[in-house]
């Protein structure tokens, strides 16, 4: 069994979808690398962004949460599994056992990476802190974050793309969902949805190369180029 190829980049494949909805929120958040890995595979599906009403929809959600994908009617929730089947439709998630294994591998890698930033959470939500010191704890916060998280994280992304070759892919030869998965993380400091300085990613090379080369494929800059 070989590495999976993006179905993105082969023009004469038709495919057959089911119907495919995404809720979540207006953010990009715990939906966005499951909205690009269909984008990215050309994969149709409705993207709805709750505004207003989020509690109705969350009385009928499947273990009252989002994101949320309906196939074909069928409500479906967790995003590590909205995910990978994302990655299956689109072609992202290789059909060999160990590309797999490493491609899974990074999502986790990511996962334990954002979890480093739920303290935010608890910080803003302290109604007992004032706001002043609510955004002075979270300076500190942040400042902790940039000076001893990330860079540890972002070494461990260095050593896998020096080791996946010259190519500038996580895994294999071509783009897969660990792509994704660290270019929407690496979003949220690029773009300055979290106050961490770009500059952070100066003594990665090898990352901000990883980065650009994905926000270079044509399908990814025809979906940032539109208001979502």
């Amino acid at each position: 069994m070989g590495h999976q190829k993006p179905r993105t980049h082969n023009q004469n494949i038709k495919m057959s979808y089911p119907k495919l909805k995404l809720t979540y929120f207006k953010s990009e958040g715990r939906a966005e690398k499951i909205r690009l890995a269909f984008v990215i595979g050309k994969v149709p599906f409705e993207d709805h962004r709750i505004t207003t009403e989020w509690p109705q929809v969350k009385a009928s959600a499947k273990f009252g949460q989002a994101p949320l994908l309906e196939v074909d009617g069928v409500q479906y929730a967790q995003s590590g599994a909205l995910l990978r089947y994302a990655g299956r439709l689109a072609g992202l998630y290789p059909s060999d056992s160990l590309h797999a294994l490493r491609v899974d591998e990074v999502i986790a890698l990511t996962e334990d990476l954002s979890s480093a930033f739920s303290g935010m959470y608890a910080i803003r939500g302290n109604s007992s802190l004032s706001d002043e010191e609510k955004k002075t704890q979270l300076e500190a916060f942040f400042a902790k974050v940039a000076a001893e998280t990330l860079p540890k994280y972002f070494a461990f992304f260095d050593t896998l793309l020096a080791a996946n070759g010259t190519n500038g892919y996580l895994v294999g030869d071509s783009v897969t969902l660990a792509d994704v998965v660290v270019y929407t993380l690496l979003r949220a400091v690029v773009e300055q949805h979290v106050p961490i300085p770009k500059s952070s990613l100066d003594a990665h090379p090898l990352i901000l190369a990883h980065y650009n080369k994905i926000a270079e494929i044509p399908e990814v800059k025809a979906w940032y180029s539109q208001t979502h």
